[in-house]
């Protein structure tokens, strides 16, 4: 798990919320043992700015890398066992590895949050 938390630049306090058979970390685990070059992952890649508002918590959080997208998904997202919930994560870490583009990570994430209830707005520059 630590190099999960060094992967992606999350603190170990985040991986306290999501233990090792958490969803996300399963997904994580089974990339981690097909892909052996865990440090060429570019968790930078970024997509379209998408804002998603939580409202129980009257908060809006923005996301628009990769980063970002892993970091809200461990730690935000109030459904973490749906299916495009699921789908999300491995995207996220496809998209870290190289293997898609960040675009279909914006598009995955919002399928995601309208799952689980998130209301999402696209931000335009």
């Amino acid at each position: 798990m630590a190099s999960i938390v060094a992967l992606i630049g999350l603190s170990t306090k985040m991986m306290v919320h999501r233990p090792p058979g958490h969803a996300f970390c399963r997904v994580i685990d089974v990339w981690l043992r097909r892909e052996p070059s865990v440090m060429e992952w570019d968790s930078s890649a970024a997509f379209s700015p998408i804002a998603l508002i939580f409202q129980g918590r009257n908060e809006r959080v923005v996301v628009r890398t990769a980063k970002e997208a892993a970091k809200v998904l461990m730690s935000d997202f109030p459904l973490d066992d749906g299916e495009e919930f699921l789908a999300a994560v491995r995207v996220c870490v496809e998209v870290m590895a190289g293997k898609l583009e960040p675009e279909k990570l914006r598009q995955a994430i919002i399928r995601a949050a309208d799952e689980a209830g998130i209301t999402t707005v696209a931000i335009l520059h």
